[in-house]
């Protein structure tokens, strides 16, 4: 007796939890047509449900992605309904499903036109995510995907095969998995290259102008004019000895000391490391995580940096902070995704408005020459006696 009550109870528990995992979609089939590369996708999704022998499926749903709908219509074999839904955040549509003369669901396949996401560039090229492709709330057996896209792209994850005018790309999945379209477009290696190689080049030229200007601006105010003619002091005449007559070099330039040449080196070469890192860092982050090509922040972030070392080392201390910039946008980025690291980016535009506004108001030296008369070879050996000052730089004495 205990053990027929045990196996009714079992029996009944089955029946119960049957319906429940029995209801499936057994084929799931999407075509995706991006031939027209005009930033709308043209879908056909086509189902078929597969019910318990004690379950009747007469209708299903399916959320399409938060943008608009259009041109929503049912295709293929009469029976059947598709109905739009609104009040949600996504759109949805409503499935009404023909039923055989078993009372099994039949096929359904309905086609619509919605605006493509905006795309995620990359060093390999751009892709497209399309998260509400394979979300479903009951179980899907198998996932056939098939994109049709212009001769020129290649989608990277899909098997790509030549149709003429255009490429069909096809993946099929055990069971609903993600789509990304990851779209490698033909020539984009060698565009690439071509602007990479454009971008260091002025990069580089950039560095060696804030290198050339920094010392121009240290040398002024820091260097010293040194005299290669040796002083020989006169005869004794009579009692009286004359001053030393002074040397005069017309194309006599100033330079900088051993120690202050290394120590703006020292500076110069720290300033450049702290960005070249942060450009490097920027460059790894930025692939997938921005609505452009990733060479274009990382151009904006070397003009910055050109416009960053070029503003610190024109002075002899601080301002170091101002390297900083570009690593704090790749930490952005890491951590916040693209808007963060967009707001760090769009940072930059005031700073480089302060740093050429700076930059334009710097002070030549010390004088009104923009050379200082310094000790080893000055005015008269050391400056000018009775207030003269400096005339014409460090050339000579004013009366």
């Amino acid at each position: 007796m205990n053990k027929l009550l045990a196996l009714i109870i079992v029996a009944v528990c089955v029946l119960v939890a049957a319906p429940a995992r029995a209801s499936e979609v057994s084929r799931y089939d999407v075509e995706i047509d991006l031939r027209a590369d005009d930033y709308v996708g043209r879908y056909r999704i086509d189902l078929q449900y597969t019910a318990d022998l004690y379950e009747v499926k007469d209708e299903g749903f399916k959320f399409l992605g938060a943008r608009e709908l259009h041109r929503l219509r049912r295709v293929g074999p009469p029976g059947g309904r598709v109905e739009a839904l609104d009040g949600f955040r996504e759109s949805r549509v409503r499935l009404v499903l023909a039923q055989d003369e078993r009372g099994k669901p039949l096929p359904i396949a309905f086609t619509f036109e919605q605006s493509l996401p905006d795309a995620a560039h990359g060093w390999a090229g751009f892709e497209y995510s399309l998260p509400w492709l394979h979300r479903f709330r009951i179980h899907v057996r198998q996932m056939n995907v098939v994109v049709l896209v212009p001769s020129t792209w290649e989608l990277l994850g899909f098997d790509c095969q030549d149709a003429g005018d255009h490429n069909r790309c096809t993946r099929t999945t055990d069971g609903a998995e993600p789509v990304v379209l990851r779209v490698r477009q033909d020539g984009h290696g060698l565009e690439l290259a071509t602007a990479l190689v454009v971008l260091l080049g002025l990069f580089g030229w950039g560095l060696r102008w804030g290198y050339r200007a920094g010392l121009q601006a240290w040398t002024r105010r820091l260097g010293f004019l040194a005299s290669s003619t040796k002083v020989e002091p006169p005869p004794l005449q009579n009692s009286y000895r004359a001053p030393a007559p002074i040397p005069i070099e017309p194309q006599l330039s100033p330079e900088l000391a051993a120690d202050d040449l290394e120590r703006f080196k020292t500076r110069y070469l720290r300033v450049v490391a702290l960005c070249i890192v942060g450009l490097l860092g920027l460059a790894a982050s930025a692939s997938g995580r921005l609505a452009v090509p990733p060479i274009v922040p990382l151009g904006v972030a070397a003009a910055a940096s050109v416009f960053i070392v070029h503003h610190i080392v024109l002075r002899e201390s601080g301002y170091v902070w101002l390297a900083l910039i570009i690593p704090a946008a790749t930490i952005g980025l890491l951590i916040g995704g693209g808007f963060v690291g967009l707001l760090c980016g769009g940072l930059m535009l005031p700073v480089l408005v302060v740093i050429g506004i700076g930059a334009s108001s710097l002070p030549g030296g010390r004088n009104g020459s923009g050379h200082s008369c310094a000790a080893t070879f000055g005015c008269g050996g050391g400056g000018c006696g009775g207030g003269g000052g400096c005339g014409g730089g460090c050339g000579g004495c004013g009366g």
